[in-house]
């Protein structure tokens, strides 16, 4: 298979997305113009998509700092915990929580979700 837009459609590996990139970046953009000219649409689609991912990361430093920063500081302020130990020890739960939240999720599931997750520990 050659056609990478057809690849992306076959293949039910990113089925789940809200929004499908590598089929806005292997169809879609190809279907603005003739598929003759995809290569010159490459860079456009990259330039689209890696701008949607620095605002993406924009988003989240500015969540992060708004809600998290704030939140970590009164816990280490009841805690009476330095700034140090607040900074490695309830940031690195709160980066994980999403993970640990995730299997738990997971757990409760069917047993192919539960295999699938629980394989991606490793």
């Amino acid at each position: 298979m050659r056609d990478p837009c057809e690849y992306v459609r076959l293949s039910g590996d990113c089925e789940y997305q809200r929004f499908d990139y590598l089929a806005f970046h292997y169809c879609t953009v190809r279907d603005w113009q003739d598929k003759s000219s995809f290569l010159a649409l490459f860079p456009v689609s990259a330039i689209l998509l890696g701008g949607w991912l620095l605002l993406l990361f924009a988003l989240v430093g500015a969540t992060a700092d708004a809600f998290f920063a704030p939140a970590v500081a009164a816990i280490a302020d009841r805690l009476q915990l330095s700034p140090d130990v607040a900074g490695c020890t309830l940031l690195a739960f709160g980066n994980g929580a999403c993970d640990f939240f995730t299997q738990l999720a997971a757990i409760a599931s069917t047993a192919e979700v539960r295999a699938r997750c629980l394989g991606s520990l490793s």
